[in-house]
């Protein structure tokens, strides 16, 4: 509670002390005021005569059974009439009332006492004890006076001498109120040319408050004219103030007193032949405080820029008149690069200096009809309202750019410099309402940071469209993966020359619930450069190291390759990973398990690269090139990569049977394992024509659709049982086929 609330509560009081003159209204009204003030739901007041008596219940507010008492003798203890103000958790049994269990006790001098009282003690910002016992002595007091003044009345009933004495205490009454008011109150004679025209107006005698409120001493003021007491010509509020004294209605108005400093709310009424009277309160702290808080409202605080209701405000004004104008605006969201980390290493004051200075760089950089806000953290916005074309907009942005990207000095002398990153959307052409743009302006800057920063970004609606639907479709992805939508299938690998299974593939499928079962390109795509990747990833080996458990367990000894992803792989501590999946399995044989790596992949960055494979290779798991010939490895690349097996690709095998050029691929390929100790195995065998084939080049693994589909877990035992290779393999003869120069 600060002190200009603590005011307003004393300044209610004070005028509901004020306007009675008899006792029970008195009472009655304070109570009110009071209640309304503190939160407590009942109060009552009771009051003992100057002989002694018991005290009486003279007003009762917020209790119809207190208030049917009234005037009945309450027994209340002798330390409740006397002492300070307090609050009681154990307040005084009343008749009818026992429900109270807390009350605020104001004694009123020995006359009485107030008792406010609650079921439990109200919450209250007010600090109670401490505002309200000058506040109960002029109310002790103003007690005192009605009670004279009610016997006075009775006693003019009887006596018309009393007339007099009447007159004298209202009189004496008059002169203390007026003494004693908490509003300036200032009579004044108007002063007027021959014709009757106002001039000026003279301060003819005002209270003890009206000095203070002025802050001028009475010798400064009374006597004196208003133009010189308030240095301005015309004196202020003449032309109404004249109105009034002639006979207008009396007014009520706000008066700004430049040379005091000073914001008055005055009552102005007639007084005398020529005069008027004002009763008048201080507004300044007031609107001093309407003013903080509007522009807290309104405004940011650490850059005294607009804030997001402001500009808010501002762009839908500016989108209604473009829409009007046909004219062109640019909504733009900047954020700076690199002021996360600049902030932890140098601290939030240094943070907020920075941000200071890139608020002020900005706001001098801005057109009369632009908008400037800081919306919160290092994030701005801006409004461009003066543009001609796109092209003016482009350029306004790259000097924005160079503005921003100035070394900024901080309070120690210390340089600082940062870059902005910002996005853009342009009205009409994106026909949306002031939010939408503001959210579009802010996608394009998330773009512009994705690109490097230090930038600007158009919002393109088709490619947000675009990126939206991706983002659903990884969310739904997300949601199949944690529900059990996904399974992997399994497509088996043979040894053509020997006629048996020797492993399988495990091929991730999506078993969707609405569209039936799914294969990697629908999905696949929105995993890979995501965070997520590594989750499906760790997925797949935990569900294929499960699998082979179950094969061991049917006696069905097959090695299995998984497909990693190139962003799996190239986490830091995939073998450390890999390790602890192979750990939950002691029933598995790490060598059963063989890891598919793209060759671009491991191209990607080969020392990386080989560093993991040899890391996963110490603990027995082997590795494969997958479709190997689709890169650019040279010779040292294959020297240097331990992979154990190379993965021809099946766009290769699936034309050797008529294009040439495919064939001597594949026998490149085949060529350059058995130059380097690697094992060969084909993809996309289709025939056994293609087996055959294959054969004769010397590569007697292979994989494909004229083996077998991919399939359940369920049906590879049963298959891999009742497999009969084509008797042409058997008979295929041995390696003949040479590259030709």
């Amino acid at each position: 509670m600060n002190r200009d609330q603590v005011l307003t509560v004393l300044y209610d009081l004070a005028l509901a002390i004020g306007s009675e003159v008899r006792v029970v209204p008195l009472l009655t009204r304070t109570l009110q005021r009071l209640l309304y003030h503190t939160g407590f739901p009942a109060g009552i007041a009771a009051l003992s005569d100057s002989d002694g008596s018991p005290p009486r219940l003279r007003a009762a507010v917020g209790d119809h059974v207190l208030a049917e008492r009234l005037e009945e003798n309450i027994a209340l203890p002798a330390e409740l009439l006397h002492g300070e103000v307090r609050l009681l958790d154990a307040p005084p049994v009343l008749p009818g009332a026992p429900r109270y269990r807390a009350c605020l006790c104001l004694p009123l001098d020995g006359a009485g006492v107030l008792l406010l009282l609650a079921a439990q003690r109200p919450p209250s910002e007010l600090p109670l004890t401490a505002i309200f016992p000058p506040l109960v002595a002029n109310l002790a007091r103003a007690v005192l006076l009605c009670r004279s003044h009610e016997a006075m009345t009775a006693a003019l009933r009887n006596a018309h001498d009393a007339t007099r004495l009447l007159l004298h205490e209202r009189e004496r009454r008059f002169q203390s109120l007026f003494a004693n008011m908490l509003e300036g109150v200032a009579l004044h004679e108007l002063i007027c040319d021959a014709g009757g025209r106002p001039l000026d107006y003279r301060i003819v005698d005002c209270n003890p408050r009206c000095s203070e409120i002025l802050g001028l001493p009475f010798v400064d003021i009374i006597g004196r004219l208003a133009s010189e007491v308030f240095a301005t010509q015309p004196a202020p509020g003449l032309e109404a103030f004249a109105a009034v004294a002639r006979g207008a209605p009396p007014q009520r108005l706000e008066l700004r007193l430049s040379a005091l400093r000073r914001i008055l709310e005055i009552s102005v009424v007639p007084w005398g032949k020529h005069g008027f009277a004002t009763v008048f309160t201080d507004l300044t702290e007031r609107r001093r405080l309407e003013q903080r808080l509007a522009r807290a409202a309104y405004y940011d605080e650490l850059t005294r820029l607009p804030n997001r209701a402001l500009l808010s405000d501002r762009l839908q004004r500016a989108v209604a008149s473009a829409r009007h104008d046909n004219s062109l605006i640019a909504v733009c969201s900047l954020d700076l690069d690199g002021f996360g980390p600049f902030n932890a290493r140098h601290g939030h004051t240094a943070g907020n200096e920075l941000l200071i200075a890139i608020a002020r760089r900005l706001a001098t950089w801005i057109g009369p009809e632009d908008t400037l806000a800081r919306l919160g953290g290092d994030e701005f916005a801006l409004l461009l309202t003066d543009l001609d074309d796109l092209d003016a907009c482009r350029r306004r942005l790259d000097a924005l750019l160079t503005t921003v990207a100035g070394p900024a000095m901080l309070s120690d002398g210390r340089p600082a410099q940062t870059h902005v990153s910002i996005g853009v959307t342009l009205f009409p052409a994106d026909d949306n309402d002031a939010d939408t743009l503001l959210r579009h302006a802010d996608q394009a800057m998330y773009r512009a940071k994705q690109e490097g920063g230090h930038r600007f970004v158009l919002f393109d609606a088709d490619q947000e469209r675009t990126i939206r639907e991706q983002r659903e479709a990884l969310a739904r992805g997300l949601e199949a993966l944690r529900n059990g939508e996904f399974a992997l299938y399994y497509q088996p690998k043979v040894d053509m020359r020997a006629g048996r299974v020797i492993g399988a593939e495990a091929l991730i499928r999506w078993l969707h619930p609405e569209l039936g079962v799914l294969s990697p390109a629908h999905f696949l795509p929105l995993f890979e450069g995501s965070e997520h990747a590594v989750e499906l990833g760790e997925w797949v080996i935990a569900t294929a190291l499960s699998q082979l458990d179950v094969w061991r367990q049917a006696d069905l000894a097959l090695e299995l390759s998984i497909n990693i992803s190139a962003s799996h792989f190239q986490q830091d501590d995939f073998a450390t990973r890999l390790a602890g999946q192979l750990s939950a399995h002691p029933g598995v044989t790490p060598s059963q398990l063989q890891i598919e790596v793209l060759e671009t992949t491991a191209l990607a960055d080969l020392i990386g690269a080989c560093r993991t494979m040899e890391q996963c290779r110490q603990f027995g798991v082997s590795f494969a090139l997958d479709d190997f010939g689709t890169g650019y490895s040279s010779l040292t690349y294959l020297k240097r990569l331990p992979a154990d097996v190379l993965k021809i690709d099946q766009s290769f095998v699936r034309d050797i049977l008529r294009d040439p050029e495919d064939l001597a691929i594949v026998a490149g390929v085949i060529g350059l394992a058995q130059t380097f100790g690697r094992t060969a195995i084909a993809e996309g065998v289709e025939t056994a024509e293609h087996g055959c084939r294959l054969l004769e080049l010397g590569c007697e693994l292979a994989q494909g659709y004229g083996i077998a589909r991919p399939m359940p877990a369920a049906e590879l035992p049963v298959w891999t049982a009742a497999w009969q290779p084509p008797q042409a393999w058997a008979l295929a003869p041995a390696q003949h086929y040479a590259l030709r120069g």
